[in-house]
C-alpha cells in the first residue's frame, strides 16, 4: 500500500511540472548544539566559541534564506532546557541572503542576554528557523526549511 501511495506522489509531481533543478534543498551542521558559560550583560558570539551557523544549498537554484529564532514549541524542548524568555536575546545577521547553487551562506548569531542575577546558571533553548523564499514552479511553489536546536546554559 505504501508502494503505491509513493507512485501516486511522484505522478502528481511530475504532473505539475516541477523539476529536480526547481527543488529546494538546505541542509546544516548545526542541528544541536549546546553551549556552556554563556555570559550576561554582554554580546557573545557562537562563532567566536567554536561554532558557526552555515546553510548549504545542495540544489540548482539560488535561494533566498531566512532566520530567525523562534521559542521552541513543547515536542522541541530538551530537558533540562527551557525555553528562552526572549527571543531578542539572539540576534542573527544578515536576517536573510542569496546561497548559490551547491554554497554555502555563514549567518552570525550574537546572544545577548541581560544582566540578572535570576538567568544565572541556567539552561535555555531557541530554535533557529532557517526557511528559503518559495520557488516558483509550473504551478506550484517550492520552499525548503529546516530548524536548528541551540541550547545554552548561563554562568554560574
Amino acid at each position: 500500500m505504501k508502494k503505491g501511495f509513493s507512485s501516486a506522489a511522484v505522478l502528481v509531481v511530475l504532473s505539475l511540472g516541477v523539476s529536480v533543478g526547481e527543488c529546494a534543498s538546505l541542509t546544516t551542521a548545526f542541528a544541536d548544539v549546546l553551549l556552556r558559560d554563556v555570559p550576561l550583560g554582554q554580546s557573545w558570539r557562537v562563532e567566536e566559541h567554536g561554532r558557526s551557523f552555515e546553510l548549504h544549498n545542495t540544489g540548482e537554484t539560488p535561494l533566498v534564506v531566512q532566520v530567525e529564532a523562534v521559542k521552541p514549541e513543547a515536542r522541541e524542548l530538551h530537558s533540562p532546557a527551557e525555553p528562552i524568555p526572549d527571543v531578542s536575546w539572539v540576534l542573527i545577521k544578515p536576517a536573510s541572503m542569496t546561497v548559490a547553487p551547491h554554497q554555502k551562506g555563514r549567518f552570525d548569531i550574537v546572544l545577548s542576554l541581560p544582566k540578572e542575577e535570576r538567568l544565572r546558571n541556567r539552561m535555555f533553548q531557541v530554535m533557529l528557523w532557517s526557511r528559503s523564499a518559495p520557488i516558483e514552479g509550473k504551478g506550484i511553489s517550492v520552499s525548503a526549511g529546516l530548524k536548528s536546536r541551540l541550547r545554552f546554559q548561563t554562568i554560574r
